[in-house]
């Protein structure tokens, strides 16, 4: 007894990124011991925030990290494909915020997310876009969460939208359930990144990175791959800040959304097919996805006023009158009467 706790003390000292999976599978040491030695160095955080530019928005950023309760932790800035790097711009936070910065060629938010990963030191990863906002007991409670539930993966925050000026303005309301999502993961992008935090060791499995694919839907693609094997914690609260400054990027690039949605979840498909899961399930997942792709790409063309391909798109919807995704398709075009010619003014 004695050298099985000498040698669990000595692997957590070894790697504290352990720490939650020897609590889980060490049930003759006592939790309250093991809390009680590493409190003060696990779990360390690893706060890892892809960027590109927009070094303004990006020290706004820092700066609710720097401010966040829990401080056992460091911070990971990629500069993906800065001109000019970052490095200048954040000289002097470095010191005073633990700050490990790495330059790399633009590769997409992806890429810079999985070299952050490999870089971190924590049993946690948080990530955070470089434009995005936390509130100041975000870690504090996600922590807190996973330590409770030590089965969880994943843990979520809600969140709020906030404009150029972090004025909030909308809640962005996700559904995000607790436990495993199945294939409730391809009915809408259930996650945004900077609300998550995840064990790091979900990551030692190379299948279990973000999309290096320069395509859009890349956190998308891994959230599919991983929704019939991981578990979601959710803090309830609304502590993440999502920056809307423009219309986004699904209004401007409808299409090319559109297409590497499709992409992504092909990808994610053929993924969990070698994992084992049954062709039913795997259709079922296919229908919800393309649903929710199609709707998504019908709002852009209505936007755009490109009726005829709209109707399209519509019509695909009409082939599942039951879904949430024609009901809401259906209510849209009661604003374009008269063949969908002139919106109906307000």
């Amino acid at each position: 007894m004695c050298i099985a706790w000498f040698w669990t003390v000595a692997l957590v000292a070894a790697d504290p990124r352990r720490f939650s999976q020897v609590l889980v599978e060490s049930p003759t040491i006592p939790k309250c011991f093991l809390l009680a030695l590493f409190d003060g160095t696990v779990p360390l955080v690893s706060v890892v925030i892809p960027a590109r530019g927009q070094a303004a928005l990006l020290r706004r950023t820092l700066a609710t990290v720097q401010a966040q309760t829990f401080q056992n932790l460091e911070v990971i800035v990629i500069d993906d494909g800065s001109m000019p790097p970052l490095a200048q711009d954040l000289a002097d936070l470095v010191p005073s915020m633990n700050i490990r910065y790495h330059h790399q060629p633009a590769a997409g938010p992806g890429m810079a997310r999985n070299r952050g990963v490999e870089m971190a030191e924590g049993e946690f990863v948080a990530f955070l876009d470089s434009d995005d906002l936390w509130a100041p007991d975000k870690l504090q409670l996600q922590v807190d969460t996973m330590r409770r539930d030590l089965g969880a993966d994943l843990c979520v925050t809600q969140e709020t939208l906030v404009d150029g000026d972090d004025r909030p303005f909308k809640r962005n309301a996700r559904r995000v359930q607790a436990g495993v999502p199945g294939v409730k993961a391809f009915r809408h992008v259930m996650i945004h990144p900077s609300a998550l935090m995840m064990r790091r060791r979900l990551f030692d499995d190379p299948a279990h990175r973000f999309w290096d694919q320069p395509r859009y839907c890349e956190d998308w693609n891994l959230w599919m791959k991983l929704a019939f094997t991981v578990k979601i914690a959710v803090v309830p609260d609304c502590l993440t800040f999502i920056r809307k400054v423009s219309a986004g990027r699904a209004t401007n690039n409808g299409q090319k959304l559109y297409e590497d949605g499709k992409f992504a979840v092909d990808d994610a498909l053929a993924f969990l097919a070698r994992t084992g899961i049954s062709p039913r399930t795997i259709r079922r997942c296919r229908r919800a996805a393309e649903r929710v792709l199609t709707y998504h790409y019908f709002s852009f063309l209505m936007a755009r006023r490109d009726y005829p391909s709209a109707m399209k798109m519509y019509r695909y919807l009409a082939g599942c009158p039951w879904s949430a995704e024609f009901a809401k398709a259906s209510a849209k075009l009661l604003l374009y009467p008269t063949g969908l010619r002139t919106p109906v003014p307000r």
